[in-house]
Protein backbone atom coordinates (compact mmCIF):
# COMPACT_ATOMS: atom_id res chain seq x y z
CA UNK A 1 0.00 0.00 0.00
CA UNK A 2 1.50 3.44 -1.07
CA UNK A 3 1.88 6.33 0.99
CA UNK A 4 -0.65 8.29 -0.30
CA UNK A 5 -3.33 5.24 -0.33
CA UNK A 6 -2.52 4.50 3.24
CA UNK A 7 -3.22 8.44 4.37
CA UNK A 8 -6.40 7.94 2.07
CA UNK A 9 -7.31 5.31 4.13
CA UNK A 10 -6.38 6.62 7.61
CA UNK A 11 -8.25 9.27 7.15
CA UNK A 12 -11.24 7.08 5.95
CA UNK A 13 -11.04 5.65 8.98
CA UNK A 14 -10.41 8.31 11.32
CA UNK A 15 -13.77 9.57 9.53
CA UNK A 16 -15.76 6.70 9.49
CA UNK A 17 -14.83 4.41 12.02
CA UNK A 18 -13.03 6.66 14.84
CA UNK A 19 -11.08 5.25 17.76
CA UNK A 20 -14.34 6.52 19.90
CA UNK A 21 -16.23 4.02 17.93
CA UNK A 22 -13.66 1.00 18.26
CA UNK A 23 -13.83 1.50 22.48
CA UNK A 24 -17.44 1.56 21.87
CA UNK A 25 -17.48 -1.84 20.22
CA UNK A 26 -14.98 -3.13 22.75
CA UNK A 27 -17.53 -2.05 25.47
CA UNK A 28 -20.21 -3.86 23.44
CA UNK A 29 -18.39 -7.25 23.67
CA UNK A 30 -17.08 -7.11 27.19
CA UNK A 31 -20.99 -6.48 28.10
CA UNK A 32 -22.11 -9.13 26.05
CA UNK A 33 -19.08 -11.48 27.31
CA UNK A 34 -19.91 -11.08 30.96
CA UNK A 35 -23.46 -11.08 30.65
CA UNK A 36 -23.20 -14.83 28.79
CA UNK A 37 -20.64 -15.69 31.46
CA UNK A 38 -22.58 -14.10 34.14
CA UNK A 39 -25.61 -16.55 33.32
CA UNK A 40 -23.71 -19.93 35.00
CA UNK A 41 -23.36 -20.89 37.71
CA UNK A 42 -19.88 -19.46 38.78
CA UNK A 43 -19.51 -16.22 39.70
CA UNK A 44 -16.11 -16.56 37.88
CA UNK A 45 -15.66 -14.01 34.47
CA UNK A 46 -13.38 -15.81 32.71
CA UNK A 47 -10.25 -13.46 29.92
CA UNK A 48 -8.54 -15.14 27.48
CA UNK A 49 -6.66 -15.44 23.97
CA UNK A 50 -10.55 -16.28 22.99
CA UNK A 51 -11.89 -13.00 24.58
CA UNK A 52 -9.48 -10.90 22.59
CA UNK A 53 -9.83 -12.51 19.48
CA UNK A 54 -14.11 -12.22 19.98
CA UNK A 55 -13.36 -8.85 21.29
CA UNK A 56 -10.67 -7.87 17.72
CA UNK A 57 -13.48 -9.71 15.60
CA UNK A 58 -16.57 -7.94 16.27
CA UNK A 59 -14.39 -4.50 15.59
CA UNK A 60 -13.42 -5.91 12.35
CA UNK A 61 -16.61 -7.20 11.26
CA UNK A 62 -18.12 -3.93 12.55
CA UNK A 63 -15.81 -2.48 10.20
CA UNK A 64 -15.83 -4.84 7.28
CA UNK A 65 -20.02 -4.17 7.76
CA UNK A 66 -19.15 -0.07 7.44
CA UNK A 67 -16.82 -0.91 3.72
CA UNK A 68 -19.39 -3.23 2.55
CA UNK A 69 -21.97 -0.61 2.90
CA UNK A 70 -19.80 2.21 1.29
CA UNK A 71 -19.19 -0.07 -1.62
CA UNK A 72 -22.95 -1.13 -1.97
CA UNK A 73 -23.88 2.50 -1.60
CA UNK A 74 -21.36 4.66 -3.72
CA UNK A 75 -23.78 5.89 -6.72
CA UNK A 76 -26.55 6.45 -4.20
CA UNK A 77 -24.21 8.40 -2.21
CA UNK A 78 -23.24 10.38 -4.94
CA UNK A 79 -26.46 10.93 -6.33
CA UNK A 80 -28.09 12.34 -2.75
CA UNK A 81 -24.87 14.67 -2.86
CA UNK A 82 -25.65 15.93 -6.53
CA UNK A 83 -28.84 16.71 -5.10
CA UNK A 84 -27.65 18.92 -1.89
CA UNK A 85 -28.50 16.45 0.59
CA UNK A 86 -26.51 17.86 3.69
CA UNK A 87 -26.07 14.17 5.30
CA UNK A 88 -23.80 13.18 1.72
CA UNK A 89 -22.21 15.82 0.34
CA UNK A 90 -19.36 15.70 2.94
CA UNK A 91 -19.21 11.66 2.19
CA UNK A 92 -15.32 10.26 1.95
CA UNK A 93 -16.42 8.96 -1.22
CA UNK A 94 -17.88 11.74 -2.27
CA UNK A 95 -14.97 14.29 -1.87
CA UNK A 96 -12.66 11.92 -3.11
CA UNK A 97 -10.88 11.67 0.05
CA UNK A 98 -10.96 7.89 -0.82
CA UNK A 99 -11.20 6.12 -3.75
CA UNK A 100 -13.52 2.67 -4.50
CA UNK A 101 -10.16 1.08 -5.18
CA UNK A 102 -9.19 2.29 -1.67
CA UNK A 103 -11.83 0.36 0.40
CA UNK A 104 -11.76 -2.82 -2.08
CA UNK A 105 -7.89 -3.06 -0.45
CA UNK A 106 -9.14 -2.56 2.52
CA UNK A 107 -12.10 -5.18 2.27
CA UNK A 108 -9.52 -7.85 1.60
CA UNK A 109 -7.18 -6.71 4.44
CA UNK A 110 -10.13 -6.85 7.10
CA UNK A 111 -11.41 -10.08 5.64
CA UNK A 112 -7.92 -11.71 5.73
CA UNK A 113 -7.33 -10.23 9.59
CA UNK A 114 -10.70 -11.77 10.61
CA UNK A 115 -9.80 -15.44 9.23
CA UNK A 116 -6.28 -15.20 10.45
CA UNK A 117 -7.90 -14.75 13.77
CA UNK A 118 -10.73 -17.10 13.96
CA UNK A 119 -8.87 -20.38 11.84
CA UNK A 120 -6.97 -21.18 15.04
CA UNK A 121 -9.85 -21.43 17.89
CA UNK A 122 -10.98 -24.45 16.30
CA UNK A 123 -13.15 -26.36 14.61
CA UNK A 124 -16.35 -27.58 14.29
CA UNK A 125 -16.52 -24.46 16.76
CA UNK A 126 -16.44 -21.46 17.04
CA UNK A 127 -15.27 -21.64 13.03
CA UNK A 128 -17.90 -22.69 11.57
CA UNK A 129 -20.36 -20.20 12.98
CA UNK A 130 -17.51 -17.59 11.77
CA UNK A 131 -17.70 -18.82 8.47
CA UNK A 132 -21.59 -18.57 8.39
CA UNK A 133 -21.34 -15.20 9.33
CA UNK A 134 -18.43 -14.20 7.03
CA UNK A 135 -20.76 -15.39 4.18
CA UNK A 136 -23.83 -13.84 5.34
CA UNK A 137 -22.22 -10.45 5.67
CA UNK A 138 -20.86 -11.08 2.21
CA UNK A 139 -24.60 -11.99 0.94
CA UNK A 140 -26.04 -8.83 2.33
CA UNK A 141 -23.02 -7.10 -0.02
CA UNK A 142 -24.52 -9.06 -2.77
CA UNK A 143 -27.82 -8.51 -2.19
CA UNK A 144 -28.70 -11.62 -2.05
CA UNK A 145 -28.07 -11.63 -5.73
CA UNK A 146 -31.54 -9.51 -5.81
CA UNK A 147 -30.37 -6.14 -6.13
CA UNK A 148 -33.23 -4.49 -7.78
CA UNK A 149 -35.35 -5.82 -6.12
CA UNK A 150 -33.96 -5.40 -2.14
CA UNK A 151 -32.26 -2.30 -2.87
CA UNK A 152 -35.71 -0.25 -3.46
CA UNK A 153 -37.13 -1.23 -0.69
CA UNK A 154 -36.32 -0.46 2.58
CA UNK A 155 -38.06 -2.80 4.56
CA UNK A 156 -37.34 -5.41 2.47
CA UNK A 157 -33.66 -4.72 3.02
CA UNK A 158 -33.72 -4.35 6.72
CA UNK A 159 -35.71 -7.96 6.67
CA UNK A 160 -32.57 -9.52 4.79
CA UNK A 161 -29.67 -7.43 6.86
CA UNK A 162 -30.37 -6.95 9.86
CA UNK A 163 -29.82 -10.74 10.65
CA UNK A 164 -26.34 -10.37 10.45
CA UNK A 165 -26.42 -8.97 13.70
CA UNK A 166 -27.90 -11.46 15.85
CA UNK A 167 -25.94 -13.72 13.83
CA UNK A 168 -23.08 -11.84 15.14
CA UNK A 169 -24.15 -12.24 18.58
CA UNK A 170 -24.31 -16.38 18.20
CA UNK A 171 -20.97 -15.97 17.29
CA UNK A 172 -19.61 -14.18 19.72
CA UNK A 173 -21.67 -17.22 21.77
CA UNK A 174 -19.85 -19.70 20.40
CA UNK A 175 -16.29 -17.74 21.73
CA UNK A 176 -17.67 -17.71 24.82
CA UNK A 177 -18.77 -21.76 24.55
CA UNK A 178 -15.25 -22.52 23.70
CA UNK A 179 -13.63 -20.59 26.22
CA UNK A 180 -16.74 -22.12 29.18
CA UNK A 181 -17.27 -25.23 28.45
CA UNK A 182 -18.66 -25.11 31.67
CA UNK A 183 -21.70 -23.32 30.97
CA UNK A 184 -25.21 -24.48 30.23
CA UNK A 185 -26.44 -23.02 27.41
CA UNK A 186 -30.21 -22.52 27.28
CA UNK A 187 -33.42 -20.27 26.54
CA UNK A 188 -31.79 -17.14 28.36
CA UNK A 189 -28.83 -16.89 25.80
CA UNK A 190 -31.48 -17.02 23.50
CA UNK A 191 -32.88 -13.74 25.15
CA UNK A 192 -29.70 -11.83 25.37
CA UNK A 193 -29.55 -12.03 21.67
CA UNK A 194 -32.65 -9.98 21.29
CA UNK A 195 -31.78 -7.75 24.09
CA UNK A 196 -28.57 -6.79 22.61
CA UNK A 197 -29.52 -6.84 18.58
CA UNK A 198 -32.93 -4.63 19.79
CA UNK A 199 -31.00 -1.51 20.27
CA UNK A 200 -28.97 -2.28 17.25
CA UNK A 201 -31.80 -2.06 15.21
CA UNK A 202 -33.42 0.98 16.72
CA UNK A 203 -29.86 2.65 15.59
CA UNK A 204 -30.63 1.59 12.00
CA UNK A 205 -34.30 2.90 11.96
CA UNK A 206 -33.40 5.98 14.00
CA UNK A 207 -30.82 7.21 11.40
CA UNK A 208 -33.74 6.73 8.79
CA UNK A 209 -36.43 9.32 10.49
CA UNK A 210 -37.23 12.54 8.46
CA UNK A 211 -39.81 15.05 9.31
CA UNK A 212 -41.92 15.82 5.73
CA UNK A 213 -39.94 19.08 4.79
CA UNK A 214 -36.59 17.07 5.15
CA UNK A 215 -37.34 14.48 2.87
CA UNK A 216 -35.47 13.50 -0.37
CA UNK A 217 -35.26 10.73 -2.83
CA UNK A 218 -33.39 8.75 -0.10
CA UNK A 219 -35.08 6.06 1.15
CA UNK A 220 -36.31 6.21 4.79
CA UNK A 221 -38.43 4.25 7.57
CA UNK A 222 -41.06 7.72 7.77
CA UNK A 223 -41.59 7.70 3.92
CA UNK A 224 -42.12 3.80 3.79
CA UNK A 225 -44.18 3.77 7.41
CA UNK A 226 -45.29 6.84 8.17
CA UNK A 227 -44.02 9.86 10.52
CA UNK A 228 -46.48 8.29 13.11
CA UNK A 229 -45.38 4.75 13.27
CA UNK A 230 -41.88 4.28 12.27
CA UNK A 231 -40.65 6.69 15.08
CA UNK A 232 -42.71 4.33 17.45
CA UNK A 233 -40.72 1.10 16.67
CA UNK A 234 -37.54 2.20 18.30
CA UNK A 235 -39.02 2.97 21.40
CA UNK A 236 -40.94 -0.66 21.28
CA UNK A 237 -37.24 -2.34 20.74
CA UNK A 238 -35.65 -0.27 23.43
CA UNK A 239 -37.93 -0.48 25.93
CA UNK A 240 -38.30 -4.60 25.43
CA UNK A 241 -34.16 -4.55 25.26
CA UNK A 242 -34.20 -2.84 28.82
CA UNK A 243 -37.16 -5.32 30.04
CA UNK A 244 -34.61 -8.31 28.99
CA UNK A 245 -31.78 -7.09 29.93
CA UNK A 246 -32.69 -6.15 33.64
CA UNK A 247 -34.78 -9.76 33.75
CA UNK A 248 -31.62 -11.85 32.99
CA UNK A 249 -28.70 -9.89 35.19
CA UNK A 250 -30.82 -8.14 37.79
CA UNK A 251 -29.83 -10.18 40.54
CA UNK A 252 -26.40 -8.99 39.78
CA UNK A 253 -26.67 -5.53 38.94
CA UNK A 254 -27.27 -2.54 41.10
CA UNK A 255 -30.10 -1.31 41.76
CA UNK A 256 -29.12 2.50 41.47
CA UNK A 257 -27.55 1.31 37.82
CA UNK A 258 -31.43 -0.49 36.73
CA UNK A 259 -32.61 3.11 37.79
CA UNK A 260 -30.55 4.60 35.29
CA UNK A 261 -31.25 2.10 32.78
CA UNK A 262 -34.64 2.39 33.06
CA UNK A 263 -34.50 6.10 33.11
CA UNK A 264 -32.57 6.30 30.26
CA UNK A 265 -35.25 4.24 28.45
CA UNK A 266 -38.18 6.33 29.23
CA UNK A 267 -36.15 8.85 27.52
CA UNK A 268 -35.38 7.52 24.87
CA UNK A 269 -39.39 6.08 24.77
CA UNK A 270 -40.34 10.33 25.16
CA UNK A 271 -38.12 11.84 22.19
CA UNK A 272 -39.12 8.94 20.23
CA UNK A 273 -43.04 9.70 20.66
CA UNK A 274 -42.66 13.54 20.54
CA UNK A 275 -41.08 13.28 16.83
CA UNK A 276 -43.70 10.95 16.16
CA UNK A 277 -46.31 13.70 17.64
CA UNK A 278 -44.99 16.70 16.33
CA UNK A 279 -43.51 15.11 13.27
CA UNK A 280 -41.29 18.42 13.28
CA UNK A 281 -37.41 18.69 11.56
CA UNK A 282 -36.55 20.25 15.45
CA UNK A 283 -37.34 16.91 16.66
CA UNK A 284 -35.94 14.24 14.10
CA UNK A 285 -32.60 13.65 14.84
CA UNK A 286 -32.48 10.88 17.05
CA UNK A 287 -29.35 8.51 16.37
CA UNK A 288 -27.72 10.40 19.07
CA UNK A 289 -30.54 8.48 21.43
CA UNK A 290 -29.88 5.15 20.85
CA UNK A 291 -26.54 5.57 20.65
CA UNK A 292 -26.27 7.25 24.36
CA UNK A 293 -28.81 4.46 25.44
CA UNK A 294 -26.20 2.06 24.37
CA UNK A 295 -23.45 3.33 25.20
CA UNK A 296 -25.27 3.39 29.19
CA UNK A 297 -26.31 -0.21 28.96
CA UNK A 298 -22.85 -1.20 27.63
CA UNK A 299 -21.37 0.72 30.40
CA UNK A 300 -22.97 -0.55 33.29
CA UNK A 301 -23.48 -4.11 32.58
CA UNK A 302 -19.46 -3.97 31.68
CA UNK A 303 -18.81 -2.03 34.66
CA UNK A 304 -21.09 -3.90 37.42
CA UNK A 305 -21.09 -7.26 36.38
CA UNK A 306 -17.43 -6.93 36.02
CA UNK A 307 -16.97 -5.44 39.70
CA UNK A 308 -19.67 -8.25 40.99
CA UNK A 309 -17.83 -11.12 39.78
CA UNK A 310 -14.30 -12.28 40.22
CA UNK A 311 -12.61 -11.90 36.93
CA UNK A 312 -9.74 -14.12 36.09
CA UNK A 313 -7.18 -13.59 33.16
CA UNK A 314 -6.07 -16.71 31.89
CA UNK A 315 -3.17 -16.34 28.96
CA UNK A 316 -1.27 -19.56 29.25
Amino acid sequence: MNSSRSKRVLAYLSGMFPPVAAVATLMGFVAWDFVVQSMGKSPVLRISWHTVVGALSLMLFSLLMRIYDELKDVETDLQLAREGDPRYVDRPIVTGAVTVADLVLLRWVVTGLLVALNAPLGFPLPFTVFVGVLAFQWLTFKWFFLKDTISNNLILAFATHQPLVPLLFVYLLSVVATERPDLAFDGRHALAVFAFWFPMASWEIGRKLRARDEETSYDTYTKRLGTRIAPLIPAVLLSVATTITLALVSSRVWIVSQLVLAAFTAVAVFLFARFAITTSRRHSDLRWVVEAYIGVSYFILALDLGIGSAVVFSFA
